[in-house]
C-alpha cells in the first residue's frame, strides 16, 4: 500500500514530529523515509535536535529548497498507521518509563548550559555566605543541594544538575533545596534525597626536599606514601533506596551526562517500588488488624459461652437453695402445726412464705414482665455519649471478677459510687430479653444483669435519670 504527500507536507511534518514517530504514521522504515528526503532534496533535522529542542536550544529550520528534478509529489511505499495490518502487541513497560527510553526524550547537557535553577541559586548563595563566615553551625537558615565535588568538576556538576532538574519539572516533577543540605526530589509523590559527589582517589606522594630532610632528621617524620586527590569521576546517587539501580557514575565510555534519562528511570522505579512497599505494609497491616479482630471476637465468645455456662450453674445453684429452703419453710409449718394467722409465730410464717416467694429464681421465667426498668451507674462525659451514640461492651476493671463477660452491667434498683460527677441511665427491657444474662447476686437485695451492648443497643429504651425527675 502507498500514499501520496507534497514535499511542502513532508518537510513540514519532519520538521515538526521525530522521524521515529513519522515512520510509524506512514508504515515506512526510517531508512526508506531518510532515501525519499533526500530524493527530493528536502533537509531533515540533525543530530540531537529533539534532544536540544526539549532542552529549549532548538536550531532554526533551513529554508525547504527549490526542486527541479521531478514531480512535487511523493509516493511513500508502505502501510499507514491508520490502517494496521496486525494488531501491536501491549507493552507491560509503564508509560512513564517508556517515555523515557525514547531517543526524542533523551535529556542532553549543552556545554554552555548556565545553571538557572532556584536551588542551584540558593546553593551559591550558601557557599558564599559560607565562604564570608556568616553560617553558623544548627543555625543555617540558606537551603543548599547535595553536592560534594571539586572546584575543577563544579561547573559541569552545576549543568548536569541543571539539565537533569529542568527535565524533571518539565515531566511534573518537582526539586528543592533543603536547609539540611538535601536535594530532595519528589516524584509520584515520593520524596528522595539525591546525591552528587566526586570521590577522592590516591596518588603517589612526591615529597618535598623539606620532608626529605626531615625524614632524614627525624625517624618519625616519615613523608605520607600517598596524596588524596579528586578524581574527576562524578557519582550521582539516590539516597537510602536498594533494590533498585541507585547509583550512576561516569565511566570509561560513558558519563553522567548520558544517563539522565536512565537516573530518571530509577526514580521513578524507586517511586514505585516505595509505593509498592507502603501498599504491602498496608496489607499487611489490614491482615494483623483483622487477625487481632478475629481473635477478639474468639476472645469474646468464649467468654460469652463461659459466662452463659456459669449463669445456668448459679441459676441451678440458686434454684437448689430455694428448694431447700422452701422445702424447710413447709416442713417448719408441718412440725408448728395450725396456728392463728394474727399470733406472732403466724406472722412470722407467712413472711417466710412471702420470702421463699421471692427468691424463687424461676419466677421471672413463670411470668415474665412486660416491661422491666434497669439502671446504668457511669460518669456524666461518657454517659452523655452513651445517650448520643450508644453503648459499648467493656471488660471487667482491676479489681473485678476476670471471669464476668464483657458487657453492660444494669441492676433493678439505682446505685451510687459516692462520686461527684455520677450520672444514671434508665434502660427498659420486655423482662424476657434480659433474663438470659441475669448474674444473681448471693444476697438477692437486687437483681443484676450483665448484657451485650449490641442487646442493649437493639431492646433497650435508653433515657436519663434526671429526664424522668
Amino acid at each position: 500500500m502507498s500514499m501520496t504527500v507534497t514535499r511542502q507536507e513532508l518537510y513540514d511534518r519532519v520538521w515538526a514530529e521525530p522521524i521515529d514517530k513519522l515512520c510509524k504514521d506512514f508504515g515506512i522504515s526510517s531508512v526508506g523515509l531518510g532515501k525519499a528526503c533526500r530524493r527530493h532534496r528536502i533537509p531533515v533535522p540533525p543530530r540531537g535536535y529533539w534532544q536540544r529542542k526539549a532542552a529549549g536550544y532548538a536550531d532554526s529550520r533551513p529554508a525547504l529548497p527549490k526542486f527541479t528534478e521531478g514531480s512535487e509529489i511523493i509516493a511513500l511505499l508502505g502501510s499507514p498507521r491508520s490502517e494496521p495490518t496486525v494488531e501491536e502487541p501491549a507493552s507491560d513497560v509503564n508509560p512513564l518509563i517508556a517515555f523515557e527510553r525514547q531517543a526524542e526524550n533523551q535529556v542532553v547537557v549543552p556545554d554552555d548550559l548556565r545553571s538557572k535553577h532556584l536551588a542551584i541559586k540558593q546553593t551559591r548563595e550558601y557557599w558564599a555566605a559560607q565562604k564570608r563566615g556568616e553560617v553558623t553551625y544548627g543555625e543555617n537558615k540558606l537551603p543548599y543541594l547535595n553536592i560534594r565535588v571539586s572546584s575543577t568538576a563544579l561547573p559541569r556538576a552545576l549543568r548536569l544538575l541543571q539539565a537533569l532538574f529542568v527535565a524533571l519539572e518539565q515531566r511534573g516533577h518537582s526539586v528543592v533545596a533543603t536547609k539540611d543540605g538535601k536535594t530532595n526530589i519528589t516524584v509520584l509523590d515520593e520524596t528522595f534525597d539525591v546525591s552528587l559527589r566526586e570521590p577522592s582517589k590516591q596518588v603517589k606522594h612526591v615529597p618535598t626536599a623539606q620532608e626529605l630532610a626531615n625524614a632524614k632528621k627525624y625517624s618519625w617524620m616519615r613523608p605520607t606514601p600517598y596524596d588524596l586527590v579528586a578524581s574527576g569521576t562524578l557519582v550521582l546517587t539516590i539516597e537510602g533506596v536498594w533494590g533498585v539501580r541507585h547509583t550512576w557514575k561516569d565511566g570509561k565510555t560513558q558519563q553522567l551526562e548520558a544517563v539522565l534519562n536512565d537516573v530518571i528511570v530509577g526514580l521513578l522505579e524507586a517511586a514505585f517500588q516505595k509505593k509498592a512497599r507502603r501498599a504491602e505494609r498496608e496489607r499487611e497491616r489490614l491482615k494483623d488488624e483483622e487477625l487481632e479482630r478475629q481473635r477478639e471476637i474468639a476472645r469474646q465468645n468464649w467468654r460469652q459461652e463461659r459466662a452463659r455456662i456459669r449463669r445456668l450453674e448459679r441459676l441451678r445453684e440458686a434454684n437448689s437453695e430455694h428448694q431447700r429452703l422452701h422445702d424447710f419453710v413447709k416442713q417448719l409449718r408441718v412440725t408448728i402445726g395450725d396456728v392463728d394467722a394474727d399470733s406472732e409465730i403466724g406472722r412470722w410464717l407467712t413472711w417466710a412464705d412471702d420470702h421463699v416467694r421471692r427468691l424463687d429464681p424461676l419466677r421471672p421465667f413463670r411470668a415474665p414482665q412486660a416491661t422491666i426498668r434497669l439502671y446504668y451507674l457511669g460518669s456524666k462525659y461518657p454517659v452523655s455519649k452513651i445517650m448520643t451514640e450508644g453503648f459499648t461492651d467493656r471488660d471487667p476493671e482491676s479489681g473485678e471478677d476476670e471471669e464476668l463477660p464483657a458487657g453492660v452491667e444494669l441492676t433493678d434498683a439505682p446505685m451510687t459510687r459516692n462520686g461527684y460527677d455520677e450520672a444514671t441511665l434508665v434502660v427498659e427491657f420486655p423482662e424476657i430479653v434480659v433474663l438470659p444474662y441475669e448474674w444473681i447476686t448471693k444476697t438477692r437485695n437486687y437483681r443484676r444483669f450483665l448484657v451485650p451492648a449490641a442487646v442493649v443497643n437493639e431492646h433497650g429504651r435508653i433515657s436519663s435519670s434526671e429526664e424522668e425527675t
